[in-house]
C-alpha cells in the first residue's frame, strides 16, 4: 500500500511538510545562516520535516527507507572562493571520518555526494559538512541533527504468505471477535485497543479502518514506552456508517514519523470481523467473487487478470414483475490516498430466479489497489423506486503499489552506448502515473568516495511513455567511467511521494568494432534491390571465432515504419566456429524499399571475464542504384566552364538530374571556393516526379568568391542512402574578375589639381555605390602624399573596417582627413585609393583594388583669415577677462599651415603699444594657440585691443584680418573693498578698544601682479586727507595674497571732527604712476567710535540734544531755507544761557564751535559778550555785527576727567534781542588744537 497522505494530524494547525527540493524554490534544508562561508549540506532525496511534531523540534528533518535505501544523495551549493579541485566532505556523527568526499572538476552551482545505505548510522546524526580548497583554506558548515530510521513499525512480517502484516495485533474491548453488533451495545461506541508493535515510536501515525472508515491516532510518548495503552475510540456516528447488516472488517495500520509503512503491500493488520445486525430489515450483503469464489480479498499481484462478479440474493416474486425489477450494486471505496469514491456498476436486471450475477470492471478494482470497497447494492423498481437495500461486506484490495519498470537507452547493444550520437531515454509504461506530476529522466554513475556525475531532464509526465534525448555533449561526462545507471523518478507534489524506477545499467564508450559486418542476400556494393531477392533474403554472420555458451544478438534497423527487426540465440557445440546463416523477414526489403537498412550483430561470452564483441555496421540503400548527370550552372558558359559575375548578379541556380531520385533523398549542393571563400552548400529534397531539383546561389555568395584574377569553384552534388554518400561528378566553374568599379573623389574636385585653399574642413570622400555591395564586406581607404619636410605622408580611413547599412545603400561618403592634408607640399601628388574584400575576410590579400584618384597639390594661402581670442570666431569679440584669468590664449589657423612657416602675433593697444609675445613656427595641423599671459590681460581691462598676426614663408610676410577685442574693465563686483582693521564695510571702528595705530588691508584681486601702483586714501570732514598709501608698487608677496597691515595714523583718527571716514583704494593694473588712470575699488564707509568726546548739537529734527535754557522764551526756529536753529528772546530782567552735562571718562582740552547770530540789540551802542563755561574755565568772545551769522572756536581747558556742566551764556542782553545757536560742536582733546 502506498504511504499516507496525512504526515500529520489533519486537525493540527502546524504547517505541512515542504514539497520536494526539486519542486519548491530552494534546497528544502538549506537554511539562510552561514558558517565559515559554507552553506549547510542538504538531502536531494525528499526530507522529511518533522520539527513540527512533539517532542521533534530539535530536528532538522528525517530520513526514512525511501531516502537511504540504496544510497542517499546530498546537495553542497557552491561557496565562496570556489575554484577547481577543491574537495567537499560530508561527515555524519564522526567529525574525524567523513562518510562521502569528492573533488570539483567542472563549474556548476551544486556538487553532490552519494552515502550508501550501509554508511548512514541509524537514530540520531549529526551532520556537518566541510570544504577543503586548493589554497588550504577549510570552511565547516554548522552541525545540524536528523532523525535516520530505517525500520518499519511492528518490524519484518515474519509470514509474508499471509495477507496482512503478522506484527500488527488489535482487539475490540468487550467484542471479541464474532460478537454480534446490534443497536442496543454500541449506544456508548467501541474502543479499539492496539498492541504493542516492534520499533514502536513516539509521532507514529496510527490509522484505524472501521469498515473504510478512517480514524487517525498519532502514538505519544508514555503511549509508545508502554506506560499507557493505546486506545482508539469509534463513536457511533462512524459504527452507523459501516455495514448496518453483513461483517463489520476492522483493522489498523502504522506509519512512522518518517513515513516508513508498516510493509509496502501488506501495511494492515489482520481484518477484525464482527457481524453486524444493527438493521435486521436489510437483504443479505452481497457476495464478492474471483474466479467464481467468494473472497473478502483481492491481491491485484495475482488477480490481474480475474473475473471479478457480484451475487446477490433476492426474494423471488409471484407474479413475477413486469417491467422486471433492477439491481444496483454500489463498490463504495476508500482509496489508499485515503479518499473515497463511490463506483455505481450499470442496473442488473432481476429474472425472479433468487439471484442476479453482476460482472465488475477490472479496472475498478485497479484504482481501488491499497484501499478497499464496502460491497452492497440496491432492489429497484423499473421507475427507481427503492424497494429494499442490502447490508454490506468490506472486501480488501492490496498489491504492489508501485510498478516503475526501468527506462530503456537506444541505441544500444548489450548495454552499451556510443557517445557520438544522440541516445534516447525511453520512460515505459508505469504505475502509479499522472500526466501533472513532475517526472526527472537520470542517469548517474557513482564515484568512490560518494562522488557523482550525473544528467537530469525534468518535465511533466503528460501520457504514459515519451522520450527524451541526451545528446553527446551529455553523454560525453559517462564515457570511459563503467556502470552508468539509468533510471527515473516522479513526485506527486507531497512529502515523502518520491519515487524511483527500476535502474538499468549502462555503459557509455566508443564501439570498437572486433567482428566483420553482416552480409545480406542481395546486396551489390552499398545497395540491395528488392527486386533481385526472391521470398525472405538470408543474412550471413561470418564470424568464426563463437564458443559453446556464447550468445549472439543481431539487429536491423530500417528507415521504413515497420521495417526492423533483431533477435538472439545461444551458440552451442554444433554452431561454434562457423559463419551463422538464418533467415530474416522479407519485410526488411519491402519495408525500406527507397530507404536504408542497418545491420549489426553483438556477442556476450559469460565471464569470468565475461567478453563483449561488436561487429562493423553494415549499412546499405534500398532500391534501384542511382544515375548522376552532371551539375549543371546557370548563366555560366561550357567548354570552357566560366561565369562572369555581372551576368549573376542576382545570383545563379545548380540545376541537378539524376535517376531515380527519391522523396527521401536529402541533396547536398557543394559550391566550393578554391581559396575557401565564396562556398556553400545548400540542401534539397529529391523530387521522384521530375528526377531533377536545383538550388539557389544567392548574388551574396557568388560576392565572396571574387578576387583580384578570378577564382575556380567547384560545383558538385552528394547524397547519402543509408550510411553511403552518392557523388556526381565535379565541375571546375572559372569565375572571371569584375570589372568597372568606381574611382574614389573628394569633393569639390573633379580635376587632377587640389588648391588647398579651397578645401573645405567639411570635405568628404566619396565612392559610388558598386555591384555585388554587401554589409559586412571589409573595405581600405588610403591617401598617399608629400608633406611640407619631404617626408612621405599616408593616411588610412579605412583599415579593414566593414561596410555597414549606410554604406551597402549609399556608398561611401566620409570625411577627408582635411588637417592633415592641408600640410601637402606644394606640387606633391597624392593618391586616394579604395580596396573591398567582397570575400569579407580582414586579410588585404583578399580584396579587390578599385580606380585610383590623382591629384598635384596648390597649397600657397592668398588670404590669411583673422586670429581668434580663445578660439571665439568674429571680427569683433568681447569678453569678461576674469573668465580667461587661469588660461587665455589667441588662436592662428590658415590652410595650408606648416612647421616652416613662422608666425608673429600682435597685441595691439589703444595707445599704439604691443604687447611682449613671442612668435612660433606653424603645425602641420594647421592651427596655432599663443598662450596669453595674465599681466597682459590685466594691462588690458577696460581696452579696446586690435589682434593680427604675420606669417612669414621663405622670407615673404603675410599679414592677417584684425580681430578686435573689448576687454571689459572689472566691477565693483569682482574687486575687494579696503578694510581697516578687517571691520566690514559700514561698520564701526571702536577707538576705545585698542591703542595706537589701525591697519589697512586689501585682499588679493584678480590680474594682481608685482608693480602695479596702489593709492589708499582715508576721507572725513573737517580735517585734510589720511594717505596711507601713494603710488606704491607692490611686491609679488602682495600680488599673490593681496596687501595687508598698512598703518592708518591715531593721531589722524583722534583728531576728527566728525565719526565718519571713507576709505578709497585705486589700482593701475597696468603698473602706471598716473593716478588718473588707476581703477578705484569698492569705496568703504565707516563710523569711529573713541574715548573723547565728540558732541555735535545741529538742531535738526527738533532735537535739542539735551540742551537746557535757564530762561523761558528760548525756542527752535526754522530759517526759509529748512535750517533749524535755537532762538533765545529774553524779556525784561531776564538773560540768555543755555547748558549741558558732560561725562568724560579722562582729562583734557576742548575745542568748542558753534555759529551765532544776534538780530536785534538795544540801542546802548556797546558789543554783545559771548562767554563759554566748561566746568570752572571759562573764554570770552566779543560780537561786533548783527543780523548775520559768525563762528565761534576757542579752546577751553584743560579739565580733569567727571562730570562738568557746559555753558554759553550772553552778556549784557537786551529786552527784545534775538540771539541764535545753532552747530554747537564740543570736542576734547589731549591738546590745544
Amino acid at each position: 500500500m502506498p504511504m499516507s497522505q496525512h504526515p500529520q494530524d489533519p486537525h493540527s494547525k502546524k504547517p505541512p511538510a515542504l514539497p520536494n527540493a526539486k519542486l519548491a524554490s530552494g534546497p528544502l534544508n538549506a537554511p539562510p545562516t552561514r558558517a565559515d562561508d559554507l552553506d549547510l549540506p542538504y538531502a536531494l532525496f525528499d526530507p522529511i520535516d518533522i520539527s513540527h511534531f512533539p517532542g521533534e523540534s530539535h530536528y532538522a528533518f528525517g530520513l526514512g527507507i525511501r531516502q537511504v535505501d540504496p544510497y542517499t544523495k546530498w546537495g553542497f551549493e557552491k561557496w565562496t572562493n570556489w575554484s577547481l579541485f577543491d574537495s567537499y566532505a560530508l561527515y555524519f556523527n564522526d567529525m574525524t571520518n567523513h562518510v562521502a568526499q569528492a573533488n570539483v572538476f567542472e563549474e556548476n552551482d551544486r556538487y553532490k555526494l552519494t552515502v550508501i545505505e550501509e554508511r548512514v548510522p541509524e537514530g540520531d546524526v549529526i551532520v556537518k559538512g566541510r570544504v577543503e580548497r586548493v589554497s588550504g583554506s577549510q570552511s565547516w558548515s554548522l552541525p545540524r541533527t536528523m532523525l535516520v530510521k530505517k525500520t518499519r513499525p511492528g518490524g519484518r512480517d515474519i509470514d509474508p504468505g499471509d495477507e496482512y502484516h503478522s506484527g500488527l495485533h488489535m482487539a475490540i474491548i468487550g467484542f471479541p471477535e464474532g460478537t454480534p453488533l446490534t443497536p442496543d451495545n454500541i449506544i456508548n461506541g467501541l474502543t479499539a485497543k492496539i498492541e504493542l508493535y516492534e520499533n514502536v515510536r513516539r509521532n507514529d501515525l496510527i490509522e484505524l479502518s472501521y469498515d473504510g472508515h478512517i480514524l487517525e491516532h498519532r502514538v505519544s510518548e508514555d503511549e509508545a514506552l508502554g506506560r499507557t495503552p493505546i486506545h482508539i475510540f469509534i463513536d457511533r456516528s462512524i459504527i452507523l456508517l459501516g455495514s448496518l447488516k453483513g461483517n463489520v472488517t476492522i483493522r489498523f495500520t502504522v506509519t512512522d514519523v518518517v513515513l516508513n509503512p508498516a510493509d509496502e503491500k501488506f501495511p494492515y493488520s489482520k481484518p477484525y470481523l464482527l457481524p453486524s445486525e444493527l438493521d435486521p430489515n436489510l437483504l443479505l450483503a452481497p457476495l464478492f467473487l474471483v474466479n467464481d469464489i467468494e473472497t473478502f480479498h483481492v491481491d491485484w499481484d495475482t488477480d490481474n487478470d480475474s473475473v471479478f462478479e457480484v451475487l446477490t440474493d433476492i426474494d423471488r416474486v409471484s407474479p413475477r414483475p413486469v417491467p422486471p425489477r433492477l439491481v444496483h450494486v454500489f463498490l463504495s471505496a476508500t482509496l489508499a490516498n485515503k479518499t473515497k469514491k463511490v463506483f455505481a456498476l450499470p442496473p442488473a436486471t432481476d429474472t425472479n430466479i433468487g439471484h442476479v450475477f453482476i460482472t465488475v470492471d477490472n479496472d475498478i478494482i485497479e484504482q481501488i489497489i491499497g484501499g478497499q470497497f464496502r460491497l452492497s447494492f440496491e432492489w429497484r423498481e423499473s421507475n427507481g423506486n427503492v424497494v429494499k437495500a442490502s447490508g454490506s461486506h468490506t472486501i480488501v484490495v492490496v498489491g504492489t503499489p508501485i510498478s516503475m519498470p526501468p527506462p530503456t537507452i537506444t541505441p544500444s547493444e548489450l548495454g552499451q552506448v556510443d557517445p557520438t550520437q544522440n541516445a534516447i531515454f525511453g520512460v515505459p509504461h508505469y504505475d502509479p502515473h499522472n500526466p501533472g506530476w513532475l517526472e526527472v529522466a537520470i542517469l548517474e554513475h557513482l564515484l568512490p568516495g560518494g562522488g557523482t556525475i550525473d544528467w537530469e531532464d525534468s518535465l511533466l509526465a503528460g501520457p504514459q511513455g515519451g522520450t527524451r534525448t541526451i545528446p553527446p555533449a551529455d553523454l560525453a561526462r559517462f564515457e570511459g567511467k563503467g556502470t552508468t545507471y539509468a533510471y527515473y523518478t516522479t513526485h506527486d507534489g507531497v512529502t515523502g511521494q518520491m519515487r524511483r524506477s527500476k535502474k538499468l545499467p549502462i555503459q557509455v564508450g566508443a564501439r570498437t568494432a572486433d567482428m566483420p559486418p553482416a552480409e545480406l542476400q542481395g546486396q551489390i556494393g552499398n545497395n540491395v534491390d528488392p527486386g533481385d531477392v526472391v521470398g525472405d533474403p538470408r543474412l550471413a554472420l561470418p564470424y568464426t571465432g563463437t564458443r559453446n555458451k556464447d550468445v549472439v544478438s543481431w539487429s536491423i534497423n530500417g528507415s521504413g515504419l515497420g521495417g526492423s527487426d533483431n533477435g538472439s540465440f545461444p551458440i552451442d557445440n554444433g554452431s561454434a566456429g562457423r559463419p551463422l546463416v538464418f533467415t530474416v523477414d522479407r519485410k526488411i526489403l519491402d519495408l525500406n524499399n527507397n530507404g536504408n537498412l542497418t545491420i549489426t550483430y553483438a556477442l556476450l561470452r559469460p565471464g569470468p571475464p565475461e567478453v563483449r564483441l561488436f561487429s562493423i555496421p553494415l549499412d546499405l540503400t534500398v532500391g534501384a542504384g542511382a544515375r548522376l548527370d552532371r551539375p549543371i550552372i546557370e548563366h555560366a558558359s561550357l567548354y570552357p566552364d566560366e561565369l562572369n559575375p555581372r551576368a549573376a548578379l542576382n545570383g545563379t541556380r545548380v540545376i541537378v538530374k539524376f535517376r531515380p531520385m527519391r522523396l527521401t533523398d536529402s541533396i547536398n549542393v557543394a559550391w566550393h571556393g578554391a581559396n575557401g571563400f565564396g562556398s556553400v552548400d545548400r540542401t534539397v529534397q529529391g523530387n521522384p516526379a521530375t528526377n531533377e531539383v536545383s538550388v539557389d546561389i544567392d548574388s551574396r555568395t557568388i560576392a565572396k568568391g571574387l578576387v583580384d584574377g578570378g577564382q575556380d569553384i567547384q560545383v558538385q552534388y552528394s547524397f547519402f542512402r543509408g550510411a553511403f554518400p552518392f557523388f556526381s561528378e565535379i565541375v571546375h566553374l572559372r569565375l572571371l574578375p569584375l570589372t568597372g568599379l568606381p574611382t574614389p573623389k573628394i569633393d569639390d574636385f573633379d580635376g587632377y589639381i587640389l588648391d588647398l585653399s579651397q578645401l573645405k574642413p567639411t570635405a568628404r570622400t566619396r565612392v559610388s555605390k558598386w555591384d555585388f555591395i554587401y554589409r559586412e564586406q571589409v573595405m581600405w581607404l588610403r591617401y598617399k602624399g608629400t608633406d611640407a619636410y619631404d617626408r612621405p605622408f599616408t593616411h588610412d580611413t579605412y583599415d579593414a573596417a566593414q561596410v555597414g547599412t549606410e554604406v551597402e545603400i549609399n556608398g561611401i561618403n566620409v570625411a577627408t582627413p582635411y588637417s592633415e592634408i592641408s600640410t601637402l607640399k606644394d606640387g606633391t601628388t597624392l593618391t586616394v585609393e579604395f580596396w573591398v574584400s567582397f570575400a569579407e575576410s580582414p586579410a588585404k590579400t583578399t580584396a579587390l583594388r578599385f580606380g585610383v584618384r590623382t591629384y598635384t597639390i596648390q597649397s600657397l594661402p592668398s588670404t590669411l583669415p583673422a586670429p581668434k581670442f580663445a578660439n571665439l570666431p568674429g571680427a569683433s569679440v568681447t569678453i569678461n577677462a576674469v573668465d580667461y584669468l587661469h588660461y587665455a590664449f589667441v588662436a592662428v589657423e590658415y590652410i595650408g599651415m606648416n612647421g616652416t612657416h613662422w608666425i608673429d602675433l600682435e597685441w595691439r593697444y589703444p595707445d599704439g603699444t604691443k604687447a611682449n609675445i613671442l612668435g612660433k613656427n606653424g603645425l602641420d595641423g594647421g592651427r596655432v594657440d599663443f598662450p596669453i599671459a595674465a599681466d597682459i590681460l590685466a594691462a588690458s581691462l577696460g581696452k579696446t585691443i586690435e589682434l593680427r598676426y604675420i606669417v612669414t614663408i621663405n622670407g615673404k610676410q603675410s599679414p592677417s584680418y584684425i580681430q578686435t577685442l573689448i576687454v571689459k574693465a572689472l566691477t565693483y563686483e569682482q574687486l575687494p573693498p579696503p578694510l581697516i582693521n578687517g571691520t566690514p564695510p559700514n561698520g564701526a571702528l571702536d577707538l576705545r578698544t585698542y591703542p595706537g595705530n589701525a591697519l589697512a588691508s586689501v585682499a588679493h584681486w584678480d590680474f594682481a601682479r608685482k608693480n602695479q601702483r596702489v593709492w589708499i586714501t582715508c576721507y572725513s570732514e573737517g580735517v585734510d586727507p589720511l594717505p596711507v598709501l601713494s603710488n606704491y608698487p607692490i611686491t609679488e608677496i602682495e600680488a599673490s595674497n593681496g596687501l595687508v597691515n598698512k598703518v592708518v595714523s591715531r593721531d589722524w583718527l583722534d583728531l576728527l571732527i566728525v565719526d565718519k571716514i571713507q576709505v578709497i583704494c585705486e589700482v593701475t593694473f597696468n603698473g602706471s604712476q598716473d593716478r588718473t588712470t588707476a581703477t578705484r575699488f569698492p569705496v568703504v564707509d565707516y563710523i569711529v567710535l573713541n574715548k573723547w568726546i565728540k558732541d555735535f548739537t545741529p538742531f535738526t529734527d527738533n532735537f535739542l540734544n539735551n540742551w537746557v535754557s535757564k530762561w523761558p522764551n528760548t525756542t527752535l526756529h526754522r530759517e526759509p531755507n529748512g535750517n533749524a536753529f535755537l532762538r533765545a528772546a529774553p524779556l525784561t530782567g531776564q538773560g540768555v544761557n543755555i547748558s549741558k552735562i558732560l561725562t568724560p571718562t579722562i582729562g583734557g582740552y576742548y575745542r568748542v564751535t558753534f555759529n551765532f547770530r544776534v538780530d536785534r540789540e538795544a540801542a546802548i551802542g556797546g558789543p554783545t559778550t559771548v562767554q563759554i563755561k566748561l566746568g570752572t574755565s571759562i573764554a570770552v568772545k566779543k560780537m561786533f555785527e548783527i543780523d548775520r551769522w559768525e563762528i565761534y572756536d576757542m579752546i577751553v581747558g584743560p579739565l580733569p576727567g567727571g562730570a562738568f556742566t557746559a555753558e554759553i551764556s550772553v552778556n549784557n542782553p537786551t529786552t527784545r534781542g534775538l540771539y541764535d545757536f545753532d552747530n554747537i560742536r564740543i570736542q576734547q582733546r589731549p591738546f590745544p588744537a
